[in-house]
């Protein structure tokens, strides 16, 4: 599912778009990608992460959703493209990032 030029230990931005029916089910997706998160805001989330990490993000996330109701989107950004951002907001400019 997330195959690519990237190994397992390289970290990538992927982008983590949800619409979440439930509040609390909604809260939990919240703090799970809050973990990953270097930008985002409300229910769109840009996060740097290795393969490993979002195979194991989009397991949990399948435990923590209802398929009948609720939606998440995972998008893999290529780092080749340019970016640009509109508004307040400001892209994400690289440097040291720490998932504890």
């Amino acid at each position: 599912m997330f195959c690519g030029e990237f190994t397992m230990t390289q970290r990538s931005l992927y982008l983590f778009c949800y619409d979440v029916s439930c509040s609390r089910r909604r809260r939990r997706v919240q703090r799970l990608l809050a973990t990953y998160r270097v930008e985002g805001q409300k229910s769109v989330f840009e996060c740097l992460m290795t393969l490993a990490e979002v195979a194991d993000a989009v397991e949990q996330l399948r435990r923590l959703i209802d398929p009948q109701t609720d939606r998440v989107h995972v998008i893999a950004l290529d780092p080749r493209l340019p970016r640009e951002g509109l508004g307040r907001g400001q892209p994400w400019q690289g440097g040291p990032h720490v998932v504890a």
